[in-house]
């Protein structure tokens, strides 16, 4: 062990240089604490697998490649940044961009500078995006909004019937404020509004919406380019991922459950937790969702926070 003092020595000895690593499939990579605003803080531990499985399965359904520049506005300590927003740039040989801070200014300039191609973000992130769109059209008068939205939901109709984007031709100006390049854009980390979905997909954009938690480093399910897009699912399970519902009800609805090579070790020092939330191989995310026939994903809400009504229907406040 070497303190401090002595790894920022003028002249370090060659010892503290020779430390060498060779870490196992199976070794902690990474620990992250997780879930302290709905309980004890848990420190979850990933595995270098639970890493390398996960980014080859994305890399199956997201074609990113060395000609990539990426735009990166999250924290590197939430699992979906770390995973999708940095190794899996890394592996494809991408370029990423980051930000001193995240304001409007610094974003408009890294678009206009960065030459930006993908991005990944979080629902306020495509909001804020949205939010500028409608803020600049609004400037332009009461009925400038109301034709823009109206054309807006026009072109995304045309394209889910016909798979013809004309987005991206009719509303240019709003993709040149943008770089004019973004070819990728992937939303996670909570539920994306409808509605801002439907609004970027009319205005040309490809936006896709994925599922996760750090327990599974954290990507279980996607939308994915070629697949047909449906609002409000969050896709089918990555390649090599296993997903069903426990204990379904009558409409299909019960707690999502998912097991895979990217499945985290466990909790740090904290082996009832783990029990409680690996059994038998299968990871208990404790939200409800459940499954159309193409095996697409749709959540309903968490299970903590299942009210049980007084004519014993389900209610989910989500």
């Amino acid at each position: 062990i070497l303190g401090f003092d002595e790894v920022t020595l003028a002249e370090p000895r060659a010892a503290a240089f020779a430390v060498t690593a060779s870490p196992k499939a199976d070794d902690v990579a990474s620990l992250l604490f997780t879930s302290g605003t709905t309980g004890t803080p848990k420190g979850v531990m990933l595995s270098h697998r639970n890493f390398t499985s996960l980014l080859a399965k994305l890399t199956t359904v997201f074609d990113m490649s060395s000609r990539d520049k990426l735009l990166s506005v999250l924290p590197l300590h939430h699992t979906f940044e770390f995973t999708a927003g940095l190794l899996m740039p890394l592996v494809r040989g991408a370029q990423i961009t980051y930000l001193t801070e995240v304001s409007p200014d610094a974003l408009g300039a890294a678009f206009t500078e960065g030459e930006i191609t993908c991005m990944i973000g979080v629902p306020a992130l495509w909001q804020l995006l949205h939010r500028r769109v409608i803020t600049t059209i609004a400037d332009k008068g009461p009925w400038a909004e109301e034709i823009f939205a109206a054309a807006v939901e026009g072109a995304r109709r045309l394209r889910e019937a016909t798979g013809l984007n004309v987005g991206k031709v009719i509303f240019w100006p709003v993709h040149k404020k943008l770089g004019g390049g973004i070819r990728l854009m992937v939303s996670g980390g909570s539920a994306l509004p409808p509605d801002i979905m439907k609004a970027f997909r009319g205005l040309g954009f490809s936006l896709y919406e994925g599922y996760g938690l750090t327990e599974a480093a954290p990507v279980l399910a996607a939308q994915r380019p070629g697949s047909e897009m449906v609002v409000g699912s969050v896709g089918e399970a990555l390649p090599g991922i296993e997903l069903k519902i426990d204990q379904p009800d009558a409409s299909g609805v019960g707690e999502v459950v998912a097991r895979g090579p990217n499945v985290m070790l466990g909790y740090y020092q904290n082996p009832e937790a783990t029990a409680e939330a690996i059994q038998d191989g299968w990871l208990h995310t404790g939200d409800l969702g459940r499954l159309d026939e193409q095996k697409r994903l749709f959540l309903v809400g968490r299970k903590k926070e299942l009210i049980l009504a007084s004519n014993g229907e389900n209610v989910y406040p989500d």
